[in-house]
């Protein structure tokens, strides 16, 4: 199903056209990724985590490349789009909208033209293998956000290991509450219960964050 979404946002050729086909399949990163964490393995889960976080950068990487001449002209359409609705002019409204679908067309068919078969592999797949030995001996942690729980994945030695943290409100808590006690050390020459406090907080996220890894 992912590589269907990679390809089918590939061809589509202009990037306001690939961000609203995000949009439409972000419900699916949530139950990919929601199915990978019930499965417990954390190769899955990193895979997972990782192809859908990767398409914020697609995105940017495929901007830099846009030239299609059409795209200005697409966006102005938008504009008198959004205009006609906030007038209420559905005869205009209805204009436009069909303006916006030929343009559409004609982008994604030049696009996919200049594509050919270069651009439908995909995204490679996170290896947690390939990965480990890319660390070099180092151990990584990411924190993997699903639903309102927070999870962590290490990576050590080639092996990957899921755990199952906090609540994201317990972790937002703690981070919350140690930025407030560093800025109240930053504001002026820290007092040694503003010292104390800044070393409670840190041992608070520590303890939700870290001690479980």
């Amino acid at each position: 199903l992912a590589d269907l979404v990679d390809a089918h946002r590939a061809g589509l050729g202009a990037t306001d056209l690939r961000s609203a086909a995000t949009a439409l399949v972000a419900p699916l990163a949530a139950i990919d990724l929601g199915r990978a964490i019930e499965s417990g393995n954390a190769a899955q889960v990193l895979a997972a985590s990782e192809r859908w976080r990767t398409t914020g950068l697609d995105s940017w990487r495929e901007r830099r490349g846009e030239q299609s001449p059409r795209l200005g002209e697409l966006r102005e359409l938008h504009r008198r789009l959004a205009e006609a609705r906030t007038n209420d002019d559905d005869a205009d409204a209805r204009e436009v909208e069909a303006s916006i679908e030929a343009v559409e067309a004609v982008i994604t068919a030049d696009h996919r033209a200049e594509l050919g078969t270069a651009g439908r592999a995909g995204r490679r797949a996170v290896r947690a293998r390939r990965l480990g030995d890319r660390l070099e001996g180092r151990v990584m942690v990411e924190f993997i956000e699903s639903g309102d729980r927070l999870h962590a994945v290490t990576m050590q030695d080639g092996s990957a290991t899921l755990h199952r943290l906090c609540s994201v409100e317990e972790a937002n808590t703690a981070a919350h509450a140690l930025g407030f006690a560093l800025r109240r050390g930053l504001m002026r020459p820290p007092s040694p219960a503003t010292l104390a406090a800044i070393e409670r907080a840190a041992a608070d996220l520590e303890r939700v964050l870290l001690d479980p890894l």
